[in-house]
């Protein structure tokens, strides 16, 4: 093939990729298919294309090797997928013909495909640049206390208005549930973890008895939350500025935190998401510090990161039900990589390994035993069983509101526990609170002494209705891997309540309605900005920064993101609601401290 012909067919295969992206923009953007603006669209993404096979991009494109190409196509087949999910419902729209909606389907889901791939194409060339091995001198250590105090100053200035705005702080539902087991209003119930609301009881009573009011009970609650949320995000502000040698990413992690306000308003949130977040981000500063950076001790933890791996990860075990078992399987992956270490005879792996393994083993007693003995000792209800089963009940639901294939028996077996007809007219595809409460309303005693039973039903139904299983599912999980924007973000003040509180603002009274409104819907006025307010898109770059880390095998940095991605996976497997932020906290906390441990690199 002479060199015109060659050029000639990269021209036309520039067409073909430039139509088939501008194809996807057109189906899912709802554009008319004659809006001149597509033609502009078309041409720019032609010459972009055709710039990255002719020039510059293109050296570096066709230099990429079998590993970093295997890696640009996984992820691009992952992101298309994650993202036809999300926008799968508008493709082909309006058309009934089916043929032609697979039609448009598939020419969206190949223009999407190979729109990503040339953007990876041209962004991890430049991400994946493999450092040269080196020996490293062994450092002091980088904790450093007036650095963290400096850093976390900042950003508890940076709470303070909102604060004082909404003082004294923001309650929903869940925070008035609480409140009302701490003034002996209600029984303890392990509904919400039950060392959070003790936490919450403790400052309440110091504040309540030195102010005289139970809204200087609930400030301080609020300060001392407060309080731990700027040590921990100070506390990785530092430790990145040393171990990186870099200000720039203590920067960029101050700056994400303030610059957003669901940061701002979790703060003075009570909530148990807010503390258990903090424990997950100080666990993951501490990993990186002690797996990635080992040559800073020659391999061996130290007292004080013993101290904080063990408070973290109580923290991590006891403030959220998922927590628990997220904390087992990232343990679990560690250790069996510090067994690996061993086996490559590096430096202290053993001694390193043992004082894992005791750590591990003394977090998860302590938690068993505070979960177990001492609240069975303080009389501690356990919450609704119906809670774990969100995705299984909406599965069915979907089913019998769609009037999907259920045998008789099956339909039979569901009636004994309520009435089908309140799931007909109930059924919300997003939020299982209706089909919890369908369970919870009808003879759930019934059910929980016949689990392996209803387990048998819920295969039945659906091995019958394997793609409305799939759809309700997606449906209910989308929120936490697709660019969707959250449903539910942060809520600003207290809300209406039985219990007579309403807020006390200290400044800013006339304009507190106002500045409220404008945070809540800051992430919607700004486009790129409101990115790194999606969980779901902030997880999918997070992998293409774990593919980075893979192609420079740096295996070690994978380590610390295991807190935040079996966070994740407990989510996809028991999700109330489709995408609630508060959930995916712990990720939107690390994500700016994880992008630099994974893709930042030293001075």
């Amino acid at each position: 093939m002479t060199k015109v012909d060659k050029n000639v067919k990269n021209r036309i295969l520039s067409i073909i990729e430039a139509f088939l992206i501008t194809f996807a923009i057109f189906d899912i953007g709802g554009f008319s298919a004659s809006d001149m603006l597509l033609g502009l669209i078309f041409i720019v993404i032609y010459l972009i294309i055709d710039a990255v096979k002719r020039g510059e991009v293109d050296r570096i494109i066709t230099s990429l090797d079998h590993r970093k190409k295997k890696e640009i196509n996984t992820i691009a087949l992952i992101w298309t997928g994650s993202y036809l999910i999300y926008a799968g419902g508008r493709l082909g729209a309006g058309m009934e013909n089916k043929l032609f909606v697979l039609v448009y389907f598939v020419l969206a889901a190949l223009g999407i495909f190979m729109g990503i791939r040339v953007s990876l194409c041209i962004i991890i060339p430049r991400l994946a640049v493999r450092k040269p091995d080196c020996v490293k001198e062994h450092k002091n250590d980088p904790f450093s206390m007036k650095g963290m105090l400096l850093y976390s100053l900042i950003v508890f200035i940076a709470m303070l208005p909102l604060f004082l705005l909404n003082y004294p702080g923001t309650m929903t539902v869940d925070s008035f549930d609480q409140l009302r087991q701490v003034r002996n209003i209600a029984t303890y119930s392990d509904h919400h973890p039950w060392i959070h609301t003790m936490i919450i009881k403790a400052f309440f009573k110091i504040g309540e008895g030195l102010s005289g009011s139970a809204y200087g009970g609930i400030g301080a609650y609020v300060l001392f939350q407060m309080f731990m949320t700027a040590l921990s995000v100070g506390y990785s502000a530092s430790m990145l500025n040393k171990l990186k040698e870099n200000r720039i990413w203590s920067i960029i992690v101050i700056l994400s935190f303030v610059l957003y306000p669901y940061h701002l308003a979790y703060s003075i949130t009570i909530w148990k998401d807010i503390l258990f977040a903090d424990m997950v981000l100080v666990l993951t500063v501490t990993m990186y510090k002690i797996i990635v950076e080992a040559d800073i001790y020659d391999g061996v933890i130290k007292v004080w990161d013993i101290i904080l791996l063990g408070i973290s990860g109580m923290g991590m075990c006891l403030l959220r039900h998922n927590g628990l078992y997220a904390y087992i399987l990232s343990a679990l992956i560690v250790i069996i990589a510090l067994l690996a270490d061993t086996r490559k005879k590096k430096a202290n792996a053993m001694k390193r390994l043992l004082q894992t393994v005791i750590i591990v083993a003394v977090t998860l007693c302590l938690a068993f035993v505070v979960k177990g003995p001492i609240q069975r000792f303080n009389n501690v209800e356990k919450g609704d069983y119906a809670h774990n089963l969100a995705i299984p009940l909406q599965q069915i639901g979907r089913v019998v509101s769609h009037n999907g294939t259920i045998s008789d028996s099956d339909m039979a077996e569901l009636e004994k526990i309520n009435s089908i007809i309140y799931i007909r007219n109930n059924y919300e595809p997003g939020g299982a609170d209706n089909m919890i409460q369908w369970l919870v309303a009808g003879d759930s005693a019934y059910f929980e002494s016949h689990k392996a039973d209803y387990l048998g039903v819920w295969l039945h139904i659906g091995l019958n209705n394997p793609v409305e299983y799939f759809k309700a599912y997606a449906d209910q999980t989308k929120g936490y891997y697709t660019t969707m924007m959250p449903e539910q973000i942060a809520y600003y003040g207290i809300l209406p309540n039985e219990d007579g509180l309403d807020n006390q603002p200290v400044v800013g009274a006339g304009v507190r309605i106002k500045i409220n409104e404008l945070c809540s819907k800051l992430q919607n006025m700004i486009p790129v900005y409101g990115v790194f307010n999606s969980m779901g898109a902030c997880l999918m770059i997070l992998m293409l920064w774990m593919a980075v880390a893979i192609l420079n095998r740096d295996y070690s940095r994978l380590l610390t993101t295991l807190p935040v991605l079996m966070l994740t996976l407990t989510i996809l497997i028991a999700t109330p609601l489709v995408a609630d932020l508060r959930y995916a906290y712990p990720l939107m906390l690390c994500f700016p401290t994880l992008t630099a441990i994974l893709i930042g690199t030293e001075r």
